[in-house]
Parts: structure tokens; C-alpha cells; sequence
């Protein structure tokens, strides 16, 4: 690990909140995908202890949390029971929205991009346009996940009438 990482680790362990003086306990929470596989070292490697340790900071415990979305992670952070969670920049902006005035949520650092694919399961599927009222898409979380948001601003492109649930 380069000491560009080090150095955003340190800062990382110093943008805790005040209470950070008497805490000795980070938790931190990441999904499922290779996206994390930044997250995925970190914790293997013990990188968060290793640089606090070497920055002479108290001895530290990081919790390590692991969810299926960023609904789950935004209400344990909301709730007070996550210091930091990974994610898109969908869920990070809904989130910041509603806490504008109260927890004042804020992003610390990238974690990298990844394409992102619509897979079909029927061969006539090669557009948006080809959906029918009888096709549905799963998406990590609707509405606020970013799969959700790029696929209702290509659907606007598209000129797509996407029928609402239930129909």
C-alpha cells in the first residue's frame, strides 16, 4: 500500500466526529462486489489499525459491516450504529439531502467506477425500447440506487413509457 493510502487512511481516522476522543472503535460498512475490493484489503491487511497505530493515534478496533445496499447502511448511519459506509453517489446524495439539517452526512473519498450493464434474459432485449409492459428490471434498490437513476434517464432519452408496478 503506497503512503498515498496511508496518508488518506490517516485522514480517514481523523474525520471521525469529536466523540472520536473517547471512541476507540471504528465501523465501517461496505457491500457485496468487487467494486469493494479496495475495502476488501483494508480490512484483510489491517491497514486502518496499522496507520493509525504508526500516526500514534490511541489503539483502535474497526467493526467491519457488510450489506446487501445502501438503504441499509444510510438508516445504521442515521441511526448512529455505522461511522462510514461505501456506496454509490445516488444513495450518498439522498442521504446528504435528508440530513442537511441534522446529521450533515458528507462523502470522504472514491472508491472507483464500474460499468454498468443491463443483462436480459430474453435475445430480443437489445434496447430500452424493446421492453413491454410484461418486462421487469431488478435493480439494487429502486428509486435511489444509481442502476435506478441511469436507467430513468435513459428511459427519458429513449422516449420509453415504462408502465408503474402493479399494471
Amino acid at each position: 500500500m503506497n503512503a498515498l493510502y496511508g496518508a488518506a487512511l490517516v485522514l480517514l481516522l481523523l474525520a471521525l466526529p469529536a466523540r472520536a476522543d473517547e471512541a476507540r472503535e471504528v465501523r465501517i460498512a461496505q457491500q457485496f462486489g468487487i467494486a469493494y475490493l479496495p475495502l476488501i484489503v483494508i480490512k484483510e491487511q489491517h491497514l486502518l489499525e496499522r496507520f493509525a497505530s504508526a500516526a500514534g493515534l490511541p489503539e483502535l478496533t474497526v467493526s467491519w459491516w457488510q450489506f446487501s445496499s445502501a438503504t441499509g447502511m444510510n438508516d445504521a448511519l442515521i441511526s448512529g450504529n455505522l461511522d462510514f459506509a461505501s456506496g454509490g453517489i445516488a444513495p450518498l446524495i439522498t442521504l446528504w439531502a435528508r440530513t442537511l439539517r441534522g446529521l450533515k452526512v458528507r462523502a470522504l473519498a472514491t472508491l472507483g467506477s464500474i460499468p454498468n450493464d443491463l443483462n436480459a434474459n430474453r435475445p430480443t432485449l437489445k434496447t430500452l425500447a424493446d421492453f413491454t409492459a410484461q418486462d421487469r428490471i431488478a435493480l439494487p434498490a429502486v428509486g435511489v440506487s444509481v442502476q435506478a437513476i441511469m436507467l430513468q434517464m435513459a428511459a427519458e432519452q429513449a422516449v420509453v413509457v415504462i408502465a408503474p408496478l402493479g399494471n
